[in-house]
């Protein structure tokens, strides 16, 4: 639906995709603009179908969607809803997204305990700007711990962390 050209990799992969897969990725184009003009109202549209099939990616994307108010109206209360319900199934970006939420205080309660917990949950599922975020948020407090998340990150080949990872080792030596 996007462009002509999905179809084909499908094919070539010979892969079908499943409708709720089908919905996110049409909702990635209209996002986007992938072989269209973008269009976010009928991006949310789609990524509500792929929601409602309980496809993890379009239900964290539509969670975006109402977090900046692209196609629906700005609401951080269901942002936090499609969120809570990806991460609560493993979603690592969605745990992510949640633990920003919590970091900065939208659509909840300010609470950067909880928020270290879930990006401690994201970056234990790999996620490479999670491991990223631990070690900066424990640079100032536990060096260790902020060296920990920089190596993670840097293993999964992050440059930035790489970056502050030199840093902290000019200033030890110091």
């Amino acid at each position: 639906k996007c462009d002509g050209k999905t179809r084909t990799r499908w094919e070539k992969l010979d892969f079908e995709p499943t409708e709720a897969l089908k919905h996110t990725l049409e909702g990635n184009c209209w996002y986007f603009g992938i072989g269209k003009e973008p269009n976010y109202f009928n991006a949310a549209l789609a990524y509500k179908k792929a929601d409602a099939l309980s496809y993890l990616e379009g239900t964290n994307n539509l969670g975006n969607c109402f977090f900046y108010g692209n196609g629906v109206p700005k609401d951080y209360s269901a942002a936090i809803e499609c969120y809570t319900r990806a991460a609560n199934m493993e979603h690592m970006s969605a745990t992510y997204n949640l633990a920003y939420c919590y970091e900065y205080g939208y659509g909840v309660e300010k609470d950067i305990n909880l928020a270290v917990t879930y990006y401690i949950k994201a970056a234990k599922q790999g996620l490479l700007k999670a491991q990223r975020r631990l070690g900066e948020y424990y640079l100032n407090q536990d060096i260790d711990k902020a060296i920990y998340w920089y190596e993670k990150a840097v293993e999964a080949g992050d440059a930035q962390s790489k970056m502050f990872l030199k840093m902290i080792q000019k200033v030890e030596k110091k």
